[in-house]
């Protein structure tokens, strides 16, 4: 029977740990994202383009909070998964 709950677990388990992958795949680019903001805005400071800079510091930081956000709730989602996994054996 595909209701029954067991079988809901499995499939709900199965869509948190492809919702984590591509989380963490996410975090990581943005990691990539926010290093090359950060070295764009540092070449900016050094050739005296200091609010394009300030702007672009901005966004780096916005890029840091998504990146928290993200990895938290990927966080969330493992450890959710290993309670799962652990209630069910």
């Amino acid at each position: 029977m595909s209701g029954s709950p067991k079988v809901l677990s499995i499939r709900e388990s199965k869509k948190e740990k492809l919702e984590e992958i591509v989380l963490r795949m996410i975090v990581s680019r943005l990691r990539g994202i926010e290093l090359e903001l950060s070295q764009i805005a540092n070449t900016l400071t050094m050739m005296n383009y200091q609010s394009a800079s300030e702007d672009l510091v901005r966004a780096v930081e916005n890029v840091r909070k998504v990146i928290k956000y993200l990895d938290d709730y990927a966080d969330i989602l493992t450890i959710s998964r290993k309670f799962i996994v652990l209630g069910s054996s």
